[in-house]
């Protein structure tokens, strides 16, 4: 009786994230920038902490985050740096769609 409740529960759970996967039609193609970015701010950041002896640990996805969401509410020069330092694209429409995802 377990092995078919097991069987019965994946195949619903399967089924269920099939369909919600269909349902974003909305969702960017291309939303590797967020991990690129992500990638290249935590490289950034490491580095500063190269020289030292001490154990550190953040959260990048933490950070780029917070600091898209400041991009997001800045204006000129200050979103060109915050912009730039994430790597993102100029483009905040697709920036909202792909954080949104």
């Amino acid at each position: 009786m377990r092995p078919l409740l097991l069987v019965l529960v994946l195949a619903v759970g399967l089924t269920s994230a099939r369909w919600m996967r269909k349902q974003r039609s909305d969702q960017p193609k291309d939303t590797s920038f967020i991990g690129e970015a992500t990638n290249e701010l935590s490289t950034t950041i490491l580095q500063g902490y190269i020289d030292d002896d001490k154990d550190i640990a953040f959260s990048p996805l933490g950070y780029s985050t917070i600091l898209a969401i400041l991009a997001e509410g800045a204006k000129g020069e200050t979103r060109s740096q915050l912009v730039s330092a994430l790597h993102l694209p100029e483009d905040q429409n697709l920036i909202r769609k792909t954080y949104r995802y």
